[in-house]
């Protein structure tokens, strides 16, 4: 099938640099009428027809400013499986199609879920903090809260941190990496381990059934957005 999310080749696949991949994404469509769509969240939406086998061309015109993209082509792997596509006029560029996971949607999903637990979990240290939660009589429980709290503060605050760099600075990505970027992703180090941990306490908090249903429930969703 030719519909699915494709990424530019060049791109980084092993560093944090990869999250650019997720706005330079091109996502096809099957349109009505036998019209494909392609849409990137920077440039918008287009519309092509199909003039030969897996070779598109804009539906509406060829718009003078965009020469390098009066054509698109698919190309297929030994299978006969779509996995690829080019701006015909444009040899720097290809696009690969990426799995399920890897998909923006669905990465942007999985960002807002994220942060709305790690928002949830706020109540859990800061309530503390306040004397504004009743006190557990289970050693392991009141740590095990406090951990995934401390691991939830941490994990937004890295991504405030990144999010103020990316937005403020990024022009400098090209050149070097600058040392808050470092500073942010060790806290994300601390983060991995911490969630390790909570892994362990959620295992502890279903087998000594610490909490309510709803709270072990929640305890577990935290974890998982952590992980």
């Amino acid at each position: 099938s030719i519909e699915g999310s494709y990424c530019p080749t060049r791109s980084s696949y092993s560093n944090f640099e990869k999250v650019g991949g997720l706005f330079t994404q091109v996502d096809v469509d099957a349109g009505p009428d036998g019209i494909l769509r392609t849409s990137n969240i920077l440039a918008g939406e287009r519309r092509w027809v199909e003039t030969e086998p897996l070779l598109f061309r804009p539906a509406d015109g060829m718009p003078p400013s965009l020469l390098l993209e009066n054509a698109i082509v698919f190309g297929v792997d030994t299978e006969g499986d779509v996995n690829r596509f080019f701006y015909a006029n444009n040899p720097t560029l290809a696009y690969e199609k990426v799995a399920w996971y890897e998909r923006a949607n669905f990465n942007y999903l999985l960002l807002v879920a994220s942060i709305l637990l790690f928002l949830s979990a706020l109540i859990w240290p800061l309530g503390r903090v306040f004397n504004r939660c009743p006190k557990e009589s289970d050693k392991t429980a009141r740590i095990a809260r406090w951990v995934a709290g401390v691991a939830s503060i941490l994990s937004l605050l890295m991504m405030i941190a990144l999010g103020a760099i990316f937005a403020l600075d990024f022009a400098s990505l090209i050149y070097y990496i600058p040392l808050e970027i470092t500073i942010a992703l060790a806290i994300g180090v601390v983060v991995a381990v911490l969630a390790l941990a909570c892994v362990i306490l959620a295992a502890l908090a279903w087998k000594d059934g610490y909490w309510s249903l709803a709270g072990r429930v929640h305890y577990t969703l935290v974890v998982l957005g952590l992980v």
